[in-house]
């Protein structure tokens, strides 16, 4: 039993150490120790530096005269060498740290004092199976000690973590010194085996308890860090929606190509590689594989971010560095103190410079990382600028640990000056094989479909768009899925006679279909689908864009018969597509581009499109005012619930967020300089404002909100001169960016849920947080009621669509909601003083 606790834990220690070290330790011995002490004590001295290297000396002494038991019922394999091995390499490493080596000396006196006389009980128990089994776990412990303690020092700049990480070490020593304290305990008593198997049962229990305390402090950490980087979650939506349309062995080629082969091993070969191609040539997939593979080593650290275009200019350079600390941190949780203790509890705020500061030190602390950054052609000009520049430096920083991968278009513009003396994979020069695959697999199923096509027109299709496909996967599939809508194989063959020539007359088939072939109220749909699906800040479901599209000019209180029947995809097929989670975006970025483009019209108008968007957001939120009882004090609770069990709530979490950026984005793009073009969203607007300045409310008492004062329009905000005809609106706009700006500031501060949502009802300039409180009070409600309690004011179909829909935005997401344009957690449950008004 004792051979057997002293193995386990041997090879577990020796698991755990590279096969650098593992060989150094192996032929360690005590001599070998003390003379890197004496080295250590002679390289102090003429530095004035000399550390007590005394107190390590009487475990030393223990060691010594255990290593002579232990080699009594070890034979055949010696386990002391892996006791010496660590314990030398660490007083080398800590003795160039002054705190460093005094807090490891302190430990291994602290280790000493709890250890037993061994030599004195040797002689009258060296046989006793009990005796043995008390020095096994002796072993155990110390080895614990010896493992936990390598671990920290062989991390990368583990000098630097020191002060945050060595505490929670801590923590755990802690642990270890009370099992060897119990272990001592038992000896030095001379205690019968059954005590020693009851020790053991008492040490694993503790050390179960000392793993879920530090789960559960591991568990608090990373939330409240996450939640201080405040990094979009998209990023691994992203990730499922292009595996999603990955298909199988197309991108294998990748994982034998010489440069990414030398790009994944360990050293400094080939540490920044630039992937590119055309357009629709299948980067972004070949990503995917790529990351996907990374995340399935176990000895290495990584991170992605996959950029998507947006007429906005979302994916900025704070935004790529938050979501790559985010991976990492997930990944990589001994990263939590130092963060938790530097960043979250001084309430720094995430912002570029300190953001930057922070991924130098955790590529610094880690030994291997790799990073994906795909599509940066989608950012804006000024973003690629800044994030090429930003992640180039901190890898120029960390060579050692940190390689990267750039995904790109080929251009003539920054990207490419900044990485073509980098090594590179041209995608059209590797893909041949690959498109061929895709397109073996995607024409098969054209054979399911139409009974009578024979193999020469199977072979003549294969043989088209392998020959025309230029290197494009996504000109393959467009041109696939309009073989694949034929109703006969005549017509099949006439299509193929009229293939496109490349992406853009692939899209411009599609964009006449909308334009000649739907009928009007389709045609608008359509544009409006587009105008939502253009513009968006971040990717809509299909119920929300469904809503968004059901409200406009024409129909202000959409009812249920009003909403769509058909699929709205097909609407615009097969330029949009409906992505796993009901994400429905464009087949690719490469389309939304063109829309703005001039060769497609531009088929979108930017300040066309964020006005209706704009009037579509304020006329849902304006549905919300019999929300109000001060406002509406007739409007029965029961009124309340069937408005809302019926009514189009998809638009609940877009229309809070965003409302006001995309009135800003209209003002930018010249919107109410043409007031016969703008006087729907004027009205819509000045709606909203009398319900939001004239009286505001405060909802716990009653009294006059709490006002923040705006700001005089400044240069940088020229656009919204615009506004002061219309001094409600103007004020407005105001108030509710002044309300944003002193949120960020203050947010760091609030941390209980309950706080949040007390500064966010008192500062609110709108009528908003209120609503939202009241709205998710009512859906908690619905969707707890049973079909058997269905009230008679409700339908058991309205009432189970309702449910559908939540199910899919998830209802407890609704207490994490928006408030006042902008996302903060709330409580999952809400007080009913707060309903009272």
């Amino acid at each position: 039993m004792a051979q057997n606790i002293v193995r386990d834990a041997f090879e577990k220690l020796k698991s755990s150490i590279s096969s650098d070290d593992a060989r150094d330790f192996q032929s360690t011995t005590l001599q070998d120790v003390r003379s890197a002490a004496r080295a250590i004590q002679d390289a102090q001295a003429p530095r004035q530096s000399l550390r007590n290297l005394r107190r390590v000396e009487p475990f030393l002494q223990f060691a010594e005269k255990y290593a002579g038991v232990l080699e009594v019922f070890c034979q055949g394999f010696s386990p002391m060498a892996w006791i010496w091995g660590p314990l030398k390499l660490m007083i080398q490493l800590a003795s160039q740290y002054e705190k460093v080596f005094d807090k490891l000396l302190e430990a291994y006196k602290q280790l000493a004092e709890e250890l037993p006389r061994v030599d004195k009980l040797r002689k009258g128990f060296i046989d006793d199976q009990g005796f043995q089994t008390a020095l096994g776990l002796l072993y155990a412990d110390i080895v614990e000690f010896h493992q936990r303690a390598y671990k920290f020092f062989r991390r990368r700049a583990w000098y630097m973590l020191f002060e945050c990480t060595w505490r929670s070490f801590e923590q755990r020593f802690q642990g270890i010194l009370s099992n060897l304290r119990r272990h001592t305990n038992l000896i030095d008593k001379e205690a019968a085996s059954i005590h020693f198997l009851e020790a053991k049962e008492a040490a694993q229990r503790m050390r179960q308890e000392l793993d879920e305390k530090e789960r559960q402090r591991q568990a608090i950490e990373l939330r409240e860090v996450l939640l201080w980087i405040s990094a979009d979650p998209d990023q691994e939506q992203r990730l499922e929606r292009l595996c999603h349309y990955r298909q199988l062995d197309t991108c294998e080629w990748l994982f034998r190509n010489e440069h990414i082969v030398s790009w994944l091993h360990e050293g400094q070969s080939k540490p920044i590689i630039w992937l590119n191609g055309i357009p629709g040539s299948g980067k972004s997939i070949l990503c995917s594989r790529l990351v996907e593979h990374l995340q399935e080593q176990q000895n290495l650290s990584s991170a992605y971010y996959f950029c998507r275009f947006s007429p906005t200019g979302t994916d900025t350079c704070v935004e790529v560095m938050r979501i790559v600390v985010a991976q990492l941190v997930k990944s990589q949780p001994d990263l939590l103190p130092h963060i938790h203790q530097n960043y979250v509890d001084k309430a720094q705020n995430p912002s570029l410079k300190v953001m930057k500061g922070l991924l130098t030190q955790v590529f610094s602390g880690l030994h291997s990382c790799r990073i994906v950054l795909d599509g940066i052609d989608e950012c804006h000009e000024t973003q690629q600028k800044e994030i090429l520049s930003t992640f180039l430096s901190l890898q120029k920083n960390a060579p050692n640990s940190c390689k990267l991968l750039i995904s790109s278009r080929v251009d003539e513009g920054y990207i490419k000056n900044v990485l073509r003396q980098k090594p590179s994979i041209r995608l059209k020069e590797h893909t041949t094989n690959a498109i061929s695959l895709f397109v073996q697999q995607n024409v098969a199923d054209l054979s399911d479909m139409f009974d009578s096509l024979e193999d020469d027109l199977l072979n003549r299709i294969r043989h088209e768009l392998c020959s025309k496909a230029g290197g494009m996967f996504l000109w393959v599939r467009l041109v696939i899925d309009n073989l694949r809508s034929q109703t006969t194989v005549r017509e099949l063959e006439n299509s193929l006679e009229k293939l496109p020539e490349g992406l853009h007359e692939a899209y411009d088939r599609i964009l006449d279909r909308i334009r000649f072939q739907l009928s009007t109220s389709q045609r608008d749909q359509a544009l409006r689908l587009l105008h939502w699906i253009s513009c968006a800040y971040r990717p809509l479901k299909i119920y929300e864009l469904e809503d968004g599209i059901a409200f406009h000019p024409d129909q202000r209180m959409p009812e249920p018969r009003d909403r769509i029947q058909r699929s709205i995809v097909s609407l615009c097929g097969p330029l949009v597509e409906e992505l796993p989670g009901g994400i429905i975006d464009t087949v690719h970025f490469s389309a939304k581009e063109y829309l703005f483009s001039s060769p497609s019209g531009p088929f979108i108008n930017r300040r066309v499109a964020h006005g209706s968007i704009s009037f579509s957001c304020v006329t849902y939120l304006n549905s919300r005012l019999k929300m109000i009882p001060k406002r509406f004090p007739s409007v029965a609770e029961e009124t309340l619930e069937c408005y809302v069990v019926r009514g189009y709530n998809g638009l609940e979490q877009y229309a809070h967020k965003f409302w006001l950026n995309h009135i800003l984005a209209y003002l930018k793009e010249g919107g109410f300089k043409d007031m016969g073009n703008s006087t729907d969203l004027l009205k819509a607007l000045q709606e909203f404002a009398s319900f939001s300045i004239e009286s505001p409310i405060s909802p716990a008492s009653g009294s006059p909100k709490s006002a923040l004062q705006p700001q005089t329009t400044n240069g940088s905000d020229n656009q919204l001169l615009v506004l002061e005809k219309f001094p409600e609106i103007h004020g407005l706009v105001q108030q509710v960016l002044v309300f944003r700006k002193k949120l960020r500031e203050v947010e760091h501060n609030l941390e209980s849920a309950e706080l949040r949502l007390e500064w966010h009802l008192t500062h609110d300039p709108t009528y908003l947080s209120y609503v939202e409180v009241r709205v998710s009070s009512i859906i908690k409600k619905l969707h707890g009621i049973r079909d058997s309690d269905i009230p008679s004011h409700i339908s058991v179909e309205a009432l189970h669509r309702f449910k559908r829909l939540y199910n899919a935005l998830g209802v407890n997401s609704m207490s994490r909601r928006i408030y006042g344009g902008i996302s903060v957690w709330t409580v999952t449950f809400q007080p009913e003083d707060l309903l009272r008004v």
